[in-house]
């Protein structure tokens, strides 16, 4: 299924599902009404949870995916691929950055690149960083916020002699909390929003050993990233590891193909 059209794929189901269930209360069909809930409460499910339901799936079937001549084993953790030599095993591991250097000082900075080199100067195999970086418009959020700060200042100015109290107070503080968020927003770095995923390889002469070493190598990466990033780092299951290895060949083209890929 085209990425694109995922959210209306989706919502065109929740929409049918809604369908079955009113046509069978307007043609007094009680029997009828149970499985168009059953389906429409499914339908809710797999949107939300989908990601993690697939892999759990594949699992307790012992099912195995494959995506043109790699395969995923049925926990869908571990994309495999047979070589000449035996075996070659990748785990995707998804980063989340959630502090900005922008927000540290340059002492912070140094100290955070500093343990970065460090940790990974000492991982003893190649680990591939990826960085999807995306801008964002904060236009809106500006127009929302001066419309805000507007309505504040005429109410503040129908106050007229009552400068002194509590409702004039509350708007004066909701004026300079415009203000400030304004000024954050228009001045400095323009907001970004960052998907970061780390990549290892391994090889074996056996499916089991070549598992078992990528496994382990993204143990390893796992614990020295989030000790030096301060940030949490989980492998990447199920479409999450299928969509970052399609972004290794292409990237979302916009924010919002962006955001309909990870919503």
């Amino acid at each position: 299924m085209d990425a694109a059209s995922n959210k209306s794929i989706t919502l065109a189901g929740l929409a049918g599902g809604l369908l079955c269930m009113a046509a069978a209360w307007v043609l007094g069909e009680p029997l009828a009404l149970l499985p168009a809930a059953l389906l429409f409460f499914l339908s809710l499910l797999v949107w939300r949870l989908g990601w993690m339901l697939g892999p759990a799936l594949a699992s307790a079937s012992r099912l195995r995916v494959s995506e043109g001549d790699c395969e995923f084993p049925p926990s869908q953790d571990v994309m495999l691929q047979r070589t000449s030599g035996g075996w070659r095993a990748s785990v995707c591991l998804g980063v989340q950055l959630r502090d900005s250097a922008t927000l540290s000082t340059q002492g912070q900075q140094a100290l955070m690149m500093e343990l970065f080199e460090k940790a990974i100067g000492g991982l003893r195999y190649p680990l591939s960083l990826t960085l999807l970086v995306c801008p964002l418009d904060t236009s809106q959020q500006i127009q929302r916020l001066e419309e805000r700060r507007s309505l504040a200042e005429h109410r503040r100015a129908r106050l007229r002699g009552q400068k002194d109290s509590d409702e004039a107070a509350k708007l004066e503080r909701d004026i300079e909390s415009c203000n400030a968020q304004i000024r954050r927003l228009t001045g400095g770095e323009r907001p970004m929003k960052v998907s970061a995923w780390a990549l290892t390889t391994a090889a074996g002469l056996t499916r089991e050993e070549a598992l078992q070493r990528a496994r382990s190598q993204a143990q390893e990466a796992s614990a020295v990233l989030s000790g030096s990033l301060s940030c949490s780092v989980a492998p990447l299951r199920g479409e999450e590891f299928l969509r970052a290895a399609e972004w290794q060949k292409w990237i979302p083209m916009s924010k919002e193909e962006l955001e309909d890929q990870t919503f």
